[in-house]
């Protein structure tokens, strides 16, 4: 299916740098996800690419204060929440990021944890993150393979997550989940 839609590289995708968006997920079927493609191809989305690699495996590991105040947060949909994460890219590059959530549009902030030793992380996590930064600790650990479509016209971006692995540290219990994303 993938051969059907134009491709774009990933050096050109990360121009697009949409840091501040409106986010909306959804639970699709392979014959959905199917049509959405073919949708998304005739309103000029192309697949990113990268060494004719068209998926890359992804690992967040999310953190959370020892109420769970950030989930509490997302799970009454308040207007104003964050997430705070450690995210892990197939190339091995990894950022830490405190998202934001503002009646409904998205805003991250991240460094690159190669540049750790050239700034303050406890500062920066104590300026940026509303919760008291004592009192985090590592609580869900997701690993998937996303496969990312853009337009670049209207600057936007849609991506496919399969193969959704969840560990919680909690309870020390894997879940995986079976659908797409």
């Amino acid at each position: 299916m993938n051969h059907l839609i134009e491709s774009v590289s990933l050096k050109e995708a990360k121009k697009l740098k949409l840091q501040d968006r409106v986010e909306k997920k959804y639970l699709c079927t392979e014959t959905q996800l199917s049509l959405l493609i073919e949708r998304a191809k005739k309103d000029g989305f192309a697949i990113v690419c990268d060494d004719n690699k068209t998926s890359f495996n992804y690992k967040s590991i999310y953190y959370d204060s020892s109420d769970r105040q950030m989930w509490n947060a997302h799970d009454r949909h308040d207007t104003h929440r964050q997430k705070f994460r450690i995210r892990i890219y197939d190339d091995g590059k990894s950022f830490i990021e405190i998202k934001d959530k503002n009646n409904g549009v998205g805003h991250k902030k991240r460094i690159n944890a190669n540049d750790l030793l050239k700034i303050d992380l406890h500062s920066w996590i104590y300026e940026n993150l509303m919760y008291d930064i004592e009192d985090i600790s590592q609580v869900l650990t997701v690993t998937y393979e996303r496969t990312t479509y853009i337009n670049t016209t209207y600057k936007e971006r849609m991506t496919i997550d399969r193969n959704i692995k969840f560990y919680n540290h909690i309870t020390n219990k894997e879940y995986i989940y079976d659908g797409v994303c």
